[in-house]
């Protein structure tokens, strides 16, 4: 990781720009999917239309919205009925076992009550616990903060063309929706 070129400011401000610009788009979606959703499939169940076109005031086609046709399924909805069918015309379908497994939440309190040494582990008693690896993975996520009253910053700067140096002469959907001459 020596030869890692380096985030400058404008990186860093280009890239909160676009996390702004994403996560005001993904929430105004979620609703609006919902709603959207809810009104095309009502139009779907009251009058058998499973297809919406959408058109430029041209007449091109941009889009289609169409209904998915989910497969039919079996699902049992009467479960002692259905068994009593089993055991009486295909009793070799039951098959009997014996399962031991780990308590997963026992073993979540172990680990809780256990001290770190180095790169082993510990019970509360001392007692070295085999088979425990303790390692600290290499970072591969970062997340994305705003101050109060950022994210509205940034929206006007960049409806107001304030941060069209950003871009440079590089191609990008930002350009499409404002900000950008």
């Amino acid at each position: 990781m020596n030869d890692i070129q380096k985030v400058s400011p404008d990186d860093s401000l280009l890239y909160a720009v676009k996390k702004v610009i994403a996560d005001a788009i993904y929430a105004e979606m979620k609703d609006e999917k919902t709603d959207f959703t809810d009104r095309l499939l009502g139009e779907y169940i009251n009058e058998g239309t499973p297809k919406k076109v959408a058109r430029l005031p041209n007449g091109d086609v941009v889009a289609n919205h169409t209904v998915s046709q989910p497969k039919r399924q079996q699902r049992i909805h009467r479960q002692t009925d259905f068994d009593g069918w089993l055991k009486e015309n295909h009793p070799e379908v039951f098959v009997q076992r014996t399962v031991t497994e780990v308590d997963g939440a026992a073993v979540a309190k172990i680990f809780s009550d256990a001290t770190e040494v180095g790169d082993e582990l510990f019970t509360s008693e001392g007692e070295p616990i085999p088979g425990i690896e303790v390692t600290t993975p290499e970072a591969r996520s970062f997340s994305t903060t705003f101050p109060k009253g950022a994210k509205e910053k940034l929206l006007e700067a960049w409806h107001d063309g304030e941060l069209q140096h950003l871009l440079g002469g590089r191609e990008t959907v930002l350009r499409q929706i404002g900000g950008i001459a």
